[in-house]
């Protein structure tokens, strides 16, 4: 029973496993990507890859990622004979796929004679390496393997390569370590298909070795990925000169026929070269003051590390050179200009250090990688100064509570630590508001984070001094106009100062008397001869009557009374001052009928304490009388001023409102501005804030010139253009400025033939003598500029690339014949008769112009050097300079004994300076050529040259 339940669990641990393992593998595949994103997507570090064509069906070809299938690759480029995204998916649900692609030529030398290309895709580019040799990672799948194994029937995919050293084009798709192609009969299980003609023998005759088993992954019963069988991941390798430039011609075809489809899978940024560079990737310096990258003079250097993409058997000899701000010996320790990777190694190590020198300022080190090809590499650190940090408050002596700021000269992003905390205001900042409660010794601990840095200390010491004072007069009430004298307990020698000073005798003596109005606190502050002072207080209060007038300051006509209501004590007797305006003034609640605007006063009288009490303000306005003018024509947008005359003059507190709205500036201004729109009647009411109003208004009659409208235009230089406003009102007439330019500034529809862009406006005027102005923006565009050069003379075979000075943004050329394009303004002419190109071009604006280029095809050029330096540089080979196309009979050297010491009839061949494999000394050997142009001259020549060792 145990068995079973162990059983039982086992199994469930092994589903959930297979089932996590299924969720987290995937193939993603993008189909239909430009020829330049594949390029991009496979380019890695040393390589630089140019003109990419694609000359495959959009649906067979993408870009994939892929996360734990059977490609030992994350992403990459996928190339196919059917359809790239079939590729992701259980195996066995791929089905054939004809895509109309073509044939591929370069096929035929891999197949059986007389074998068919069909659904070819292939991917061409140009690539310059920086390194001599480049390689790329790849592996392939197929729907043919266990049924067209060992047959007539198998797909074919290549990468071929030529260029300079490379007799044709070579395939690099080989099982390592042979020169054997990488297909379905050299890479399989060893077992033969299913189909006709079927035979061991056809994989055997590949080469030694194939079938190659152990390269071969199965996928029968796969979940991510559709092919039935794929190989292990290869890389296709090739040696090259550094610079010069390759051509990669990438391919897949289904051959013999259509059936099955096959996918070749590149890992992305795998094409690289053998290149040198730094590593970027490293922790180089450190982030200081939010700056990555840095390190400070006199502190913790930092290293650079340069890597190879391999090791070298012998030693590799690196040149260094420098810029930026910083001086290489003088703000760091002196790194050299060369330095050695050692044999077998990838990596070299640098270190940066700066000196400690007065400062200058952050700078700025820039460290250059240089190679065959120029500069392969650069790498930037940042320098800071020294950083430094100290008091610069001397030690002081403050009154207890009084406060002082620390100042601190320092350098930029430093960080503080201030001991003790006590009486700081912070103990982090660089300079704290100190208030010290006791004498204290404060000390400043200054670091530059990330610098490695020793920290800057500093200390100031701060003494504490006080003094004491208390007032003998206790707070006290008394009745207004009653006095008090002030007793202070305190030192005769300490200077006082009082506040506020309404109501005392002298602000500045120790015991003043105080004859306060109303109740009052009063503030002594004392000070002693060391600066230090200390304050204290008394109140005193005033007794008040307590009656009070209800009734709020109140604004009415004039004309008008008010009722004034006030609350007090029945036993005070009441006086109302002044008696204007009120026919009892003796009482709590009078009727006040003012014929002007007054404060009046509340008073009382109460045994022992007399004196005023409350107010209240009543605020008399007039009734205004307003005048605007009589009715009025104006045209229409016209402006008008309108002032409202109100009287009574005197009065400054009116309030305006104009109606209707439409057509003023504003509606609450006694002056008005009226811009003419419609017929209005127009009226302004002017009131005061009680209320008391007055209006007046006015007939504004308005006549309309009409809508009149005209569009900017624009024309190229010697057009002219004829200026039509648009307009219902057929009677306006017209004057247009400036005058220059036009045929007639009087006109309606003058013609305007102006040379530069122009700003055009008329005055138009209708039979009411209402103007209105239009005006027009008139843009004359640039001369269309083509400019070329007379002629170039090409040899045979050779390419140039047309570059005119211009400014137009389409063009046209003619003939097209031997251009790679009739319709761009740089084509790349590889003519094969002398021929004029025309070109003919239009800006932006549709301004045109024209111009020519003859190209005259010349005569095939051959040399050769006078002297050479075998296995140095570029002049390692003494071979045949050539300009054209030509084929050579014999290449012969002869020693000065008379021995042939070397012989080709490669054109492309040199001799490296050996004879039977032994080096051949310095001396000069004697040479002769004979060579067939392209045009079937004969070519000879012989000659010396110096071999330089």
């Amino acid at each position: 029973m145990k068995y079973f339940k162990f059983y039982n669990l086992l199994c469930l641990i092994i589903c959930c496993i297979l089932i996590s393992h299924t969720a987290s593998a995937q193939l993603v595949v993008t189909p239909s990507v430009s020829a330049a994103t594949l390029a991009a997507t496979l380019a890695g570090p040393g390589v630089v890859i140019l003109a990419p064509v694609l000359t495959c069906p959009s649906e067979s070809n993408g870009t994939f990622t892929s996360t734990g299938t059977l490609l030992a690759m994350s992403n990459g480029i996928v190339l196919t004979n059917g359809k790239a995204s079939a590729c992701a998916g259980p195996e066995g649900t791929l089905v054939s796929f004809v895509t109309g692609g073509g044939s591929d030529a370069l096929m035929a030398p891999l197949l059986p004679a007389g074998t068919t290309t069909v659904d070819a895709c292939f991917l061409d580019f140009k690539m310059v390496a920086q390194g001599d040799s480049i390689g790329f990672n790849y592996q392939f799948g197929s729907e043919e393997y266990r049924n067209a194994v060992c047959s007539q029937y198998t797909d074919v995919f290549a990468f071929f390569i030529s260029g300079p050293g490379i007799t044709g084009s070579q395939n690099i798709a080989t099982v390592p370590g042979t020169a054997i192609p990488v297909e379905i009969n050299s890479v399989n299980n060893g077992t033969i298909g299913t189909v006709g003609g079927s035979n061991i023998a056809n994989c055997h005759a590949l080469g030694a070795g194939s079938p190659f088993t152990t390269y071969y992954i199965d996928n029968t019963g796969g979940t991510q990925m559709s092919y039935r069988g794929y190989t292990t991941k290869f890389r296709a390798v090739h040696a090259v000169n550094p610079c010069d430039t390759y051509h990669l011609h990438i391919s897949i075809v289904d051959a013999g026929n259509a059936q099955y489809d096959s996918g070749v899978f590149l890992e992305g940024a795998s094409l690289t070269s053998n290149n040198y560079g730094f590593n970027h990737s490293d922790s180089i310096g450190a982030t200081i003051n939010g700056v990555s990258h840095t390190i400070v003079k006199g502190c913790s250097p930092t290293t650079v590390n340069l890597v190879a993409a391999h090791a070298n058997p012998v030693a590799t000899v690196l040149n260094l050179s420098f810029g930026g701000t910083a001086i290489n010996g003088s703000d760091i320790v002196a790194v050299p200009t060369t330095v050695t990777l050692p044999a077998d190694s990838t990596t070299v190590q640098l270190n940066i250090q700066g000196i400690p020198t007065p400062p200058g300022g952050s700078k700025v080190f820039t460290i250059y990688l240089n190679g065959v090809c120029g500069i392969l590499d650069s790498l930037s650190v940042n320098i800071l100064d020294t950083p430094y940090a100290y008091i610069i408050t001397p030690d002081t002596s403050v009154c207890s509570g009084q406060s002082f700021q620390i100042q601190v000269a320092a350098s930029a992003g430093l960080v503080y630590n201030w001991t003790p905390a006590s009486g700081l205001s912070s103990t982090t900042v660089m300079e704290p508001i100190c208030t010290p409660t006791v004498s204290s010794t404060y000390m400043m601990v200054a670091i530059l984070p990330n610098s490695g840095c020793p920290p800057d200390t500093s200390h100031i010491n701060v003494s504490i001094s006080g003094i004491g004072i208390s007032i003998l007069t206790p707070d006290t009430s008394f009745c207004l106009g009653q006095s008090v004298r002030i007793r202070v307990n305190g030192s005769d020698s300490f200077s006082y100062l009082w506040t506020p000073v309404g109501g005392l005798d002298s602000t500045n003596i120790k015991d003043p008397v105080a004859t306060p109005t109303v109740t009052t606190t009063y503030m002594v502050n004392a000070t002693s001869s060391t600066g230090c002072d200390v304050s204290a207080s008394v109140t005193i209060s005033i007794v008040s009557v307590a009656a009070s007038i209800l009734t709020p300051d109140t604004t009415i006509c004039k004309g008008a009374s008010v009722q004034v209501i006030a609350n007090g004590p029945p036993a005070l007797t009441y006086q109302w001052l002044p008696t204007a305006g009120i026919p009892i003034s003796n009482i709590l609640d009078p009727i006040i009928s003012p014929d002007t605007s007054a404060t009046y006063y509340l008073t009382g009288i109460v045994p022992g304490c007399s004196g005023f009490m409350d107010s209240i303000k009543i605020d008399v306005q007039p009734h205004p009388v307003v005048y605007i003018g009589g009715n009025l024509n104006v045209c229409k947008h016209d402006t008008v001023h309108f002032t409202a005359f109100v009287s009574p003059d005197w009065y400054t507190h009116y309030i305006y409102n104009w109606s209707p709205a439409t057509g003023l500036d504003n509606t609450s201004t006694s002056a008005v501005v009226f811009t003419a729109g419609d017929s209005t009647n127009l009226i302004v009411m002017v009131s005061t804030p009680a209320g008391c109003k007055g209006g007046d208004s006015t007939e504004v009659m308005v006549h309309n010139i009409g809508s009149i409208s005209i569009n900017d235009t624009t024309i190229c230089p010697h057009d002219s253009i004829q200026l039509k406003p648009e307009t219902l009102d057929q009677l306006l007439t017209y004057q247009w400025h400036p005058g220059i330019y036009l045929s007639d500034s009087n006109a309606v529809n003058p013609w305007a033939y102006a040379i530069t862009s122009q700003c055009y406006w008329a005055i138009a005027t209708n039979q009411y003598g209402c103007h209105d102005t239009i005006s027009l923006n008139l843009s004359v565009h640039p001369n269309a500029v083509i400019y070329l050069v007379d002629s170039v003379t090409l040899c045979p075979g050779e390419s140039y690339q047309i570059t005119p000075q211009t400014n137009c943004t389409s063009f046209s050329w003619s003939p097209p014949s031997g251009l790679n394009s009739n319709n761009i303004s740089n084509p790349v002419v590889n003519a094969e008769i002398n021929t004029k190109y025309i070109v003919t071009g239009a800006t932006e604006w549709g301004c045109m112009t024209k111009d020519s280029i003859d190209i005259y095809i010349g005569n095939t050029l051959l040399a050769v050097p006078n002297a050479f330096t075998p296995g140095n540089g570029a002049n390692n080979l003494l071979k045949i300079l050539k300009r054209g196309i030509a084929t050579l009979n014999y290449f012969r050297i002869y020693n000065r004994w008379g021995n042939l010491v070397y012989e080709s009839n490669d054109i492309d061949e040199g001799w490296d300076g050996t004879y039977h494999g032994v080096a051949q000394p310095f001396g000069v050997f004697v040479y002769t050529i004979e060579a067939n142009t392209n045009t079937g001259v004969v070519f000879k020549q012989h000659g010396n040259v110096t071999l330089i060792r």
